[in-house]
């Protein structure tokens, strides 16, 4: 009997080491990667379908870690790159790829861009048109955005207006792509690319990715548009390691460089030495520091302003200014901060309920300011 007793224990434990053996072997490619080194490198491509889907119209490099953080760095569609042997801008790398393999050719060929130019290599794409980007935008219900300045473009030939004014918009998906495709401004893609940013984060001010997770609406809608080389298996691994993040946890660059003319036209010119971590560890340093405050007193209050100026500090936050706003009738508080700021701005929203939170483009002196309204009374 206890002989049996043994051999049985010795096959149940026999099993449970080919189990796991079999489920180590069977761990993809990303899901090593990731236990390996603790990050995966991929690229993001926006396709504009105006133009046949030949043209890279965005091009976003990401990081993301196993311990729960995302980074993207915008790569200008102009950014001027070596390969085989001669200089192009690297969206014209992608549509040589495109024309002969398709999707799968041009993300091949910015792979292999990025790993001769930056020596990074990434392992995965994820291709989406512009109008699934509407679609997707229209499901959440559309985004409210702050705009710094009026925006007004017309291609008659394209039949194309662009007119958005100054301030507070609530953007459908035609208007957001309106948005974040205008480049009219005189500072070209790097504009652009400012916009895409502050347009990100007042998505992730609206909700955090784990709600967006969360809505099997907008995610069969993305799956079945999405051309991408991630597995099932990794997408689901994606999904849930998503699921934890917040908005603390993107951090948001531009490949450093800049613009320069040559015969041909205009380059992006990238920083000499380039090192990707090191400047979103300078990224993150930066979101550690305290942060420069401005308070508009709007609800008419007298020295409302100072009194909030007393919490915010014990908070930890650099008052510098304190000044009365524009008007005196704001109902709701307003919060206005430069891209990149996830934390603090999310420390802002737990700690005194204020909804209404847009980026901007300015940089300025201040990194966030405060409208103090009338929402904000009863709690002081």
């Amino acid at each position: 009997m206890k002989k049996n007793i043994k051999y049985i224990a010795l096959i149940i434990a026999a099993l449970i080491i080919g189990i796991v053996a079999l489920s180590i072997c069977t761990r993809s490619p990303l899901e090593k990667s990731m236990r390996r080194d603790g990050y995966v490198y991929f690229i993001i491509v926006g396709l504009d379908s105006v133009e046949n889907l030949s043209r890279a119209d965005s091009i976003i490099l990401g990081k993301m870690s196993s311990q729960g953080s995302l980074r993207l760095m915008s790569i200008p569609r102009d950014t001027k790159v070596s390969y085989l042997g001669k200089q192009q801008r690297i969206n014209g790398v992608f549509a040589r790829g495109f024309s002969k393999d398709g999707i799968k050719g041009g993300c091949d060929k910015l792979s292999l861009v990025l790993e001769e130019n930056f020596h990074i290599q990434p392992l995965r794409y994820a291709v989406l048109d512009y109008a699934v980007f509407e679609s997707v935008i229209d499901m959440m219900g559309g985004v409210d955005v702050y705009v710094s300045r009026d925006m007004y473009y017309f291609d008659k030939n394209g039949q194309l207006l662009i007119d958005i004014k100054k301030g507070v918009n609530h953007f459908d998906g035609k208007r957001s792509l309106e948005f974040v495709r205008y480049r009219s401004d005189g500072r070209g893609d790097i504009g652009r690319i400012q916009r895409q940013k502050d347009f990100m984060s007042s998505i992730l001010g609206k909700n955090s990715i784990r709600e967006y997770m969360k809505n099997p609406k907008i995610i069969r809608l993305i799956l079945s548009k999405l051309k991408t080389n991630f597995r099932i298996k990794e997408a689901f691994y994606i999904k849930d390691l998503l699921a934890s993040f917040d908005g603390a946890s993107v951090i948001m660059k531009t490949l450093p460089g800049g613009p320069e003319k040559e015969m041909g036209g205009s380059y992006w010119i990238p920083k000499k030495n380039f090192d990707y971590d090191k400047c979103f560890l300078k990224g993150q340093k930066e979101e550690r520091k305290k942060i420069l405050v401005e308070l508009l007193n709007g609800n008419g209050v007298p020295g409302f302003g100072e009194a909030f100026a007393t919490k915010l500090r014990q908070f930890g936050y650099d008052v510098v200014s304190i000044k009365n706003a524009d008007r005196m009738n704001y109902d709701q508080s307003v919060v206005f901060y430069n891209t990149g700021r996830h934390s603090d701005i999310e420390a802002i929203k737990n700690n005194f309920g204020i909804e209404l939170i847009y980026p901007r483009e300015e940089k300025g002196v201040f990194d966030v300011q405060i409208i103090l309204g009338k929402d904000l009374i009863d709690d002081n």
